[in-house]
């Protein structure tokens, strides 16, 4: 079994260094058993959610009659997701929300539960607000404008994170407040004691790093446009900090549900390798025509 295990990595291996891309035709849960356990240091993707969307592929997710069902599949990936992943590696994870009878279904946080159950750590619920939302018809509620990314690690820490890479600007207020290396709090930290169990305690002082802050666990940017038939592709820019700051050069990265391949593009860009999976085999085609683009030398890569 080892002697085998070494071989497929092997041979996998020397497709995507020749290729930089892997695409496979078919439904994740059936393509993902295949892989060898821990070969992916990060995933990156967004299944497609529950009712929303009919994407005319046979043995979709989504489609299914009860958010119990979906989510049962989803966690049936979701394990095998954790199983190919690196023992540094992470996950992301989009997902949107959906309503039934006049309410939310709750399905991402029933999707984090689950990732919880299945051994997964959730290390942030990062929001994504989106700019441009689409009109909503509804007048007794809010607009839906955002939509939920879990960052998921494979161990509690110890994991790859490359936070230079990602770090923001500070903001005048915080330079202000905190640029000189006052103490949190100003003076009055000095007279009055700070709640128990304040993450931050009053009267501490610390520096700023040059390099910038970490983001926020709040990405305001619009959704992706694109001429492609996919209407849930998401943006590149919001593909990118992830990748950046959980991979290095050569890493591979996953997306299952790879819809038109967009975390593929910013892999090859980067100097990652990218391994797609989708159901729908119009897709294929697509992300076979983009990631080829991207690519130095422009060789088709798809296994099919």
């Amino acid at each position: 079994m080892a002697k085998l295990r070494a071989k497929l990595i092997s041979n996998y291996m020397k497709h995507l260094e020749e290729h930089s891309y892997l695409l496979s035709w078919g439904e994740a849960a059936t393509v993902l058993p295949q892989v060898p356990d821990g070969t992916v240091n990060a995933t990156i993707t967004s299944p497609p959610y529950f009712r929303r969307k009919d994407y005319s592929a046979d043995g979709q997710i989504g489609k299914e009659h009860t958010v119990e069902a979906y989510i049962k599949r989803l966690r049936e990936i979701l394990s095998e997701v954790y199983r190919v992943t690196a023992s540094d590696g992470s996950c992301f994870l989009v997902v949107g929300d959906t309503y039934h009878d006049r309410s939310l279904l709750l399905v991402p946080q029933r999707l984090a539960l689950c990732a919880l159950e299945l051994g997964w750590t959730i290390r942030n619920n990062i929001i994504w607000s989106k700019l441009d939302p689409p009109p909503d018809s509804a007048r007794n509620r809010w607009r839906e404008s955002h939509e939920s990314i879990f960052f998921l690690t494979k161990r509690r820490s110890g994991y790859k994170f490359r936070v230079d890479r990602i770090r923001v600007p500070y903001s005048k207020t915080t330079l202000r407040r905190w640029g000189k290396g006052q103490a949190y709090g100003g003076p009055k930290a000095t007279r009055i004691a700070g709640p128990k169990g304040q993450r931050v305690k009053r009267g501490k002082k610390f520096a700023l790093n040059p390099l910038g802050g970490l983001p926020k666990d709040v990405i305001c940017t619009p959704t992706a446009s694109t001429h492609h038939r996919h209407y849930a592709s998401f943006p590149e820019s919001l593909v990118e900090q992830f990748l950046l700051a959980t991979t290095d050069e050569k890493d591979i990265v996953l997306d299952p549900f790879t819809g038109t391949s967009t975390t593929g593009i910013v892999a090859i860009r980067n100097g990652r390798y990218f391994w797609g999976i989708d159901v729908n085999q119009e897709y294929i085609k697509i992300s076979e025509h983009r990631l080829r683009d991207a690519r130095p030398n422009n060789s088709e890569s798809t296994l099919r």
